[in-house]
């Protein structure tokens, strides 16, 4: 009798210590977007910016969870603590880094989420970017077909030329060039790829792109400031 009262007292204290757990359990961590691709038009995840020398970062909430907000937490270098950066709300889902970013340091990023009770998930998966120089010195020639111009401090792996149409916003066109490694000037013809979404421009509309480098090392590079201009005949 004594051996059964203590079986069940036992049992007793087994679920009473499972229903705690599962009360103070948190919610589910949110999911930091990985780089996105580098030809994407839509760009979501870790990535450089155009406007400054900063790293954007975009997330996702727990599927199927009330949360109060996230916290993001940031590492810079392979090695030391992880430090808070920054809370955001619940209905945030991207955010800027530009806290004292340094060209050619990695830095390191995981969030997690925050209930309405204050208990914090557990870490996300960890997200990390290297800025590298800008290209500068944009400039294109005049004519339909122009030819497209920058400067850089570096040798990387290859660019990427972002094209688009301002009146609509729609993409003209991306183009993978290659680095030539022939000094600091690349030059490269439009539709030179046969990639661009009509053989010429339209005379008179006005058309902005940029030029992102993509790195040497993963999850490296930048993004130039934008460059408009009107095609003419």
């Amino acid at each position: 009798m004594k051996t059964r009262t203590a079986i069940l007292a036992l049992g007793s204290f087994f679920l009473l210590c499972s229903k705690n757990v599962t009360e103070e359990r948190g919610p589910a961590a949110p999911i930091l977007l990985p780089p996105p691709d580098e030809l994407a038009v839509v760009e979501k995840g870790i990535d450089a910016v155009p406007e400054a020398d900063a790293i954007q970062l975009d997330w996702l909430a727990p599927e199927g969870e009330e949360v109060a907000g996230f916290r993001l937490y940031r590492r810079t270098g392979r090695s030391g603590p992880f430090l808070l950066l920054k809370s955001f709300k619940a209905q945030d889902s991207t955010y800027v880094d530009a806290a004292g970013i340094e060209i050619g340091t990695r830095y390191f990023y995981f969030m997690t989420a925050v209930d309405y009770s204050g208990r914090e998930s557990a870490p996300s998966d960890t997200v990390d970017y290297m800025l590298v120089p800008k290209a500068f010195n944009l400039h294109c020639s005049a004519g339909l077909t122009p030819v497209f111009r920058w400067h850089v401090q570096d040798y990387p792996a290859q660019y990427v030329l972002k094209l688009f149409d301002l009146s609509d916003g729609s993409k003209v066109w991306f183009s993978l060039v290659p680095s030539s490694y022939q000094g600091q000037e690349e030059v490269v013809t439009y539709n030179w790829d046969g990639a661009a979404a009509a053989p010429a421009l339209v005379s008179g509309r006005q058309y902005r792109w940029r030029v992102d480098v993509v790195g040497v090392e993963r999850n490296s590079g930048s993004e130039s400031a934008w460059s408009r201009f009107t095609a003419s005949p």
